[in-house]
């Protein structure tokens, strides 16, 4: 995690947002995805929304979120 808490190389993209067009616009459907979420159930959810658009990559979440990943 870098100084200002970001994991390095990740892209946040918000449930609350414009989710299905920010993903179409700026990660190409090739790529794997990883989701990281601090509020449990939100992974499925995301990942359900993924699906929706053609983005069958997600190869996994991380469980506990950023303070997992900060650990």
């Amino acid at each position: 995690m870098d100084e200002k808490g970001l994991i390095p190389g990740s892209i946040n993209v918000g449930l609350s947002t414009p989710f299905a067009v920010w993903i179409g616009s700026i990660i190409p459907p090739t790529d794997k995805i990883i989701i990281i979420s601090n509020t449990e159930g939100q992974e499925e959810e995301a990942a359900m929304r993924l699906a929706r658009i053609g983005f069958d990559n997600v190869i996994g979440y991380l469980k506990g979120g950023i303070e997992a990943w900060a650990k």
